[in-house]
């Protein structure tokens, strides 16, 4: 299975950041030449990105973990008898 580009900028989101942490002080000093200001800054750019789409994969794997357990929540909670979903205040919404 080929490796995804973010496996090849950086090993994790901590690294990643800690690699953004870096080139941010190599910017703030007042003496760097130009050319590796702004080599430094593309390639901040594209641990960036890398960090963005960790981030990306996460909030997915975050959002199946709670789908998975809602069905399962719900799964369990509907039983043969499918009234014991229905809460005492939802049936106080539908006897108004």
């Amino acid at each position: 299975m080929p490796k995804k580009k973010t496996d090849t900028i950086i090993k994790n989101f901590e690294s990643g950041l800690q690699e953004l942490e870096k080139i941010v002080s190599e910017l703030e000093n007042p003496d760097i030449p130009l050319d590796k200001a702004l080599s430094r800054y593309e390639h901040a750019i594209k641990i960036y990105r890398a960090c963005s789409d960790f981030l990306k994969q996460a909030e997915q794997k975050i959002q199946m973990l709670v789908q998975e357990r809602d069905q399962k929540i719900t799964l369990k909670d509907v039983g043969p008898d499918l009234t014991t979903t229905v809460s005492e205040e939802d049936k106080q919404i539908t006897d108004i």
